[in-house]
């Protein structure tokens, strides 16, 4: 797995989970924020950000503080 210096950051301040998906060419100079909806998780947004193959740009995909009931663990990102 190609790891950096941020993912360590973001699960220290953020502890409700998040994925991150390098840049395709190794050059991560920018950074594309996703954020899900209501009652979705992180996990196909970050499989959109690995289709999207932006150059030089890494994706980080915050999971929703609030988890909604009902739906398996899912969670709420806008509060």
């Amino acid at each position: 797995a190609r790891d950096t210096a941020l993912n360590p950051k973001v699960a220290r301040h953020w502890p409700h989970g998040h994925r991150f998906v390098p840049s395709p060419d190794g050059c991560n100079d920018n950074l594309l924020v996703m954020l899900h909806g209501r009652g979705d998780s992180p996990a196909p947004f970050a499989a959109l950000a690995g289709r999207l193959r932006l150059p030089c740009t890494a994706a980080l995909v915050l999971a929703g503080p609030i988890a909604v009931p009902f739906t398996a663990g899912r969670r709420l990102s806008g509060v």
